[in-house]
């Protein structure tokens, strides 16, 4: 019964690791999101991403590893 239970629970364990760690989705040019509007804010987050807060949506736009990738939010909150 023990040598089971361990191995639902390495099993189980092993399923999580593999969901939670699983690369980002690179999300082609014709499914992306396409807005325009006025930016109201530019913010960062801790995982290096830039988020954009717009005036005409509540949704949240999201540059995965903006930062990593030389973008400045200085530079953006200027322009």
């Amino acid at each position: 019964m023990r040598k089971i239970t361990k191995i639902i629970l390495i099993s189980f364990s092993l399923i999580i690791v593999v969901s939670v760690f699983r690369p980002v989705p690179i999300v082609s040019e014709s499914k992306a999101l396409s807005e325009s509007g006025i930016v109201t804010g530019i913010y960062s987050n801790k995982g290096n991403g830039i988020i954009f807060m717009m005036k005409t949506t509540k949704r949240k736009f999201y540059i995965n590893k903006g930062l990593e990738n030389r973008l400045e939010l200085n530079h953006l909150r200027k322009n």
